[in-house]
């Protein structure tokens, strides 16, 4: 009875839940064995498990509120998560070149950007069914500029979370009936945006780009070749593809644990990259789960947002 009281609502997504939880721990606990040679390999999955811990307290809690108080909930979240990605901005920790964390005791860091998406979520329930009164127009304004605002902080050091922003409020927006044209004249600046960006990755020096973001220069390493390579023969690029330096060092091994999972992988435990793929246990996660699991487990939890993409 206790277990029916604490997990109450649907429980096809608890057993969900539940599933991609044991998964991340056995993963994660996977991922950081390498750790043992320095004598720290709990540190990850015991920072896992409690933040499992706490996410699975946090919505036992939010389930038993209603819709009104959720409402303001989301609007509290909203504005603490806004003031968060300030902080982060200008004083927070700086981790691979990008200052998006806020320390925390205990040796724990904070990403704001993370709780944003959540109050987004919860905003955009609130724009396009509590407002249902309020015109298509004033809607789409309403939740274009709530999210315009978090998405140019979080894209000066965290770009793959928003361009994740920008495709949720697109979509968001599409099936909450925004005007046709006001989405058409969406996709065109934000194409235009984008190919803006990538010509100014293209032509911009390392300096420069390195005054605009920290991150600006490992963008452009992301989608421009090495120069070397365009002075070489055919021949000479095609035995360069086996080659692993330090430039194509994390790509090669990242892809060589792709490759080792292949459909079913080789099951947890048995990763061999774990062991040579730096930050195995967090920024290459995603890579490891392909290993071990393969790509039809590891693909059915990345959309699941508890195990993060090593991209």
């Amino acid at each position: 009875m206790i277990w029916k009281k604490l997990f109450q609502g649907d429980k096809t997504l608890w057993v969900i839940f539940f599933f991609l939880v044991v998964i991340s721990l056995v993963e994660v606990y996977s991922a950081s064995s390498t750790l043992a040679y320095q004598g720290r390999m709990m540190t990850p999955i015991l920072k896992h498990t409690a933040f499992v811990i706490l996410s699975i307290g946090t919505i036992i809690v939010v389930s038993r509120f209603n819709a009104v108080t959720l409402k303001y909930m989301g609007g509290g979240l909203y504005f603490i998560s806004l003031g968060l990605l300030i902080i982060a901005a200008f004083s927070g920790t700086s981790i691979n070149g990008a200052s998006r964390w806020i320390p925390l005791p205990f040796g724990l860091t904070f990403q704001p950007s993370e709780v944003m998406k959540i109050a987004l979520v919860m905003v955009a329930a609130f724009v396009y069914t509590l407002l249902g009164h309020v015109s298509a127009k004033k809607r789409f304004a309403w939740f274009l500029v709530l999210t315009a605002v978090p998405l140019l902080i979080i894209a000066k050091d965290n770009l793959s979370t928003a361009i994740l922003i920008a495709v949720f409020f697109f979509f968001i927006s599409w099936i909450g009936s925004a005007p046709s044209k006001y989405l058409f004249w969406l996709c065109v600046v934000g194409l235009g945006t984008a190919l803006l960006a990538y010509l100014l990755l293209l032509t911009l020096p390392g300096e420069t780009l390195s005054k605009i973001s920290n991150r600006a220069p490992t963008w452009k390493n992301r989608i421009v070749s090495d120069p070397a390579l365009k002075e070489m023969t055919p021949a000479q690029r095609d035995s360069m593809m086996y080659v692993i330096t330090d430039d194509n060092f994390q790509e090669s091994h990242a892809k060589i644990a792709i490759a080792r999972g292949g459909l079913f992988g080789v099951l947890p435990g048995n990763s061999i990259e774990r062991d040579i793929l730096p930050q195995a246990f967090s920024d290459y996660i995603y890579a490891i789960i392909i290993e071990e699991m393969g790509f039809i487990f590891g693909g059915s939890t990345y959309p699941s947002g508890l195990l993060h993409p090593f991209f």
